[in-house]
This record gives C-alpha cells, sequence and structure tokens, in this order.
C-alpha cells in the first residue's frame, strides 16, 4: 500500500481500526476479490487491520505528547482524554482549566453542530484575563502543538517511509503567483 503522506497514513490507520472486521459482509469480500480470497495485490480486510494494528503499536512508542496529539487528531474517541494530557504538556501559564480550553480549541473541529468550539473571549473568563492576553496565550499554545504534530508527523514519515510514496517535486517555473 501507498500513501501520500503521513497524515493520509494515519488518517487510514484509525479509520481501518474504528472498523470491525466483522462489519464487512461476505459479499463484499467476494466482490473485490473476484470470487475467493484477496488478489495479490490487495490487502484482505484482516491484513488491512494488521497492518494498521502494527503502525498504531509504533505510535505507542513515541513521547507522550506526540502520541497525544495524534490520537487527539485522529481518534475522536480518545481526543478529550489527549486534551487533558496536552494540557499538561503545553505552557498553562494560567492554570490547567485555561490551558486546557485552549488544547480543545486547537485539537477540535472548528464547529461541532454549528456552534464554536470555543473562543477566546471564553478562554480569556476561564484564565481570568484580557481577551487580548488570552489571544497571545492562546497563540502560544497553538504554536506549541503545531510544533508537536510536525515532529510526531515527521516522527512517522521517518519511520514508515516505505508506505509513503514520494511526492513529485514542484517545477517553480510552473508555479502561478497570484
Amino acid at each position: 500500500m501507498q500513501f501520500k503522506s503521513p497524515e493520509h497514513l494515519l488518517a487510514w490507520t484509525f479509520e481501518t481500526l474504528a472498523t470491525p472486521i466483522v462489519k464487512t459482509s461476505r459479499a463484499d469480500l467476494r466482490e473485490e476479490s473476484g470470487g475467493c480470497g484477496a488478489p495479490p495485490d490487495k490487502l484482505s480486510h484482516y491484513d488491512r487491520h494488521a497492518q494498521a494494528a502494527f503502525v498504531l503499536r509504533w505510535i505507542s512508542t513515541l513521547p507522550v505528547a506526540q502520541k497525544s496529539v495524534l490520537f487527539g487528531l485522529y481518534d475522536p474517541a480518545l481526543r478529550q482524554s489527549a486534551c487533558i494530557s496536552l494540557a499538561t504538556e503545553v505552557t498553562h501559564r494560567f492554570g490547567m482549566h485555561a490551558a486546557a480550553y485552549a488544547v480543545r480549541m486547537w485539537i477540535t473541529p472548528q464547529r461541532q453542530a454549528g456552534k464554536p468550539v470555543g473562543t477566546e473571549r471564553g478562554l480569556a473568563n476561564v484564565a481570568g484575563t484580557s481577551p487580548a492576553t488570552a489571544r497571545r496565550y492562546k497563540t502560544a499554545v497553538w504554536d506549541e502543538l503545531d510544533q508537536l504534530r510536525l515532529q510526531a508527523l515527521a516522527a512517522v514519515g521517518r519511520q514508515f517511509v516505505d508506505l509513503i510514496g514520494e511526492l513529485e517535486p514542484v517545477d517553480e517555473e510552473e508555479m502561478v503567483v497570484a
């Protein structure tokens, strides 16, 4: 299997592990494989789960902060515990609740059920500061989290370089400057 990027590999891993093998019907298996068993160029559902489990096992060897970032971004079931874990790793100048609030704003998709996950005013209320100070604090926390995310993705990319396809080099002359 070839993946476009470390993000693609991780999304596939967590999606595969979230889907039980039992959920896949035998008719789907026969349709994919053309009759019996998986074709040589395709992995069976059991092999996909084994490959995903191998990637997840390797992720568990990463440092706690990097592992928490990956679980928070790619596994909705573990998002809340990842927020709490990451809140202990980032600068918590205004206390643990403010750090957890800022982390939750970063790690959760921007809108859930049509309402924002968190606002800078909400962070200011939790931190007991002005909105401008809360904005600077949020930026500092988000920069730390982005750095952890990049470190984790770089580690995944180095470990699974054989599974991640080569990106084509960009020809600078063909780039359009807007």
